[in-house]
């Protein structure tokens, strides 16, 4: 496929693929790896950004159901002795609560 065509991806494709990979999220957050925990909480991050933005009240219901499947990982995270990945946790919450 060439650059041109390449298809953009909205952010409405952009949250129904975290809605449809859910589970390796949640798994990827859960990981003792401070690397891929920490890019995973990144992208919850972004994403919560984006969610911020829809008018889209379909999309935003999905998504609330998405966030508050993810929050428990997320909380239990705030409790690892590992701390960058308790930091990552602690902002990204922060960051659903804004």
């Amino acid at each position: 496929m060439s650059f041109e065509q390449s298809k953009t991806l909205t952010e409405s494709d952009f949250l129904q693929f975290l809605i449809q990979t859910k589970d390796i999220i949640v798994r990827s957050m859960a990981s003792e790896r401070s690397k891929l925990s920490g890019t995973t909480l990144s992208l919850l991050n972004n994403a919560i950004i984006i969610i911020s933005k829809q008018k889209n009240n379909e999309i935003v219901t999905k998504i609330f159901s998405f966030l508050d499947s993810i929050l428990p990982t997320l909380i239990k995270l705030t409790g690892k002795s590992n701390k960058v990945i308790c930091t990552r946790a602690e902002c990204t919450l922060i960051e659903m609560g804004k």
